[in-house]
């Protein structure tokens, strides 16, 4: 049985992006204090201008002499998307078989990568996902709404079985976080509708410039 620790990438890493370096120190930082046996750095190849530099080949760079724990490294370097961060991350581990899993990532994305974990880790059916947030919307959302009690919940991270999604504050701006409630309903249904998933599939790599509009 191993303890993984996945990292999701946010672009290729440029250590002048103080977030992006704050993100990944606060991971570093985690693997260091916890008994971690394996970490997964997930991003591909987005930018253009760098066609030969993964995100996670460029967070690996920064991050290795971060580590003072001997942890094995494994870079996915397939993955565009939220959703393929968790997609293609699957196969690294065994989760059924007593491997555990901490995924690490940005605030505003934390209950959309926990759908995709219920979805590809552990193929739970829509209907068996959306009752999940509701047994956690009841428990804590509809108790706690007038309160910050639910924002401090939220802020331990949601877990399934073996699986925790912990969260940095990343991004503040309520901007970012309007954004992502409309990604979030995209990508989320992109697992129930194939056209959709090509449309936005296609969006994504104009705007990464991987592709010609």
């Amino acid at each position: 049985m191993s303890r993984y620790a996945v990292l999701l990438g946010y672009g290729r890493f440029d250590r002048s992006n103080t977030a992006y370096r704050r993100y990944v120190e606060a991971f570093a930082s985690f693997v260091n204090k916890n008994a971690v046996d394996t970490i997964i750095l997930s991003g591909g190849y987005t930018d253009p201008k760098h066609p030969k530099i993964s995100e996670a080949g460029s967070v690996f760079d920064y991050i290795q002499p971060l580590l003072k724990r001997d942890v094995g490294v494994i870079l996915e370097e397939r993955a565009l998307t939220t959703r393929q961060n968790i997609e293609f991350s699957k196969k690294f581990m065994n989760l059924k078989g007593g491997d555990s899993a901490m995924v690490f990532c940005d605030n505003v994305r934390q209950p959309k990568i926990m759908w995709f974990i219920l979805h590809f880790w552990f193929g739970l059916a829509k209907i068996e996902i959306e009752q999940y947030f509701v047994d956690y919307g009841q428990k804590y959302y509809l108790r706690h709404y007038t309160t910050e009690q639910i924002g401090n919940e939220v802020a331990k991270g949601l877990t399934y079985k073996n699986v925790i999604v912990k969260p940095y504050r990343m991004r503040t701006k309520s901007e970012a976080a309007v954004s992502q409630e409309i990604a979030t309903l995209l990508e989320v249904n992109t697992l129930y509708d194939k056209s959709l998933d090509r449309r936005l599939m296609r969006e994504i790599k104009i705007k990464f410039g991987l592709i010609s509009p």
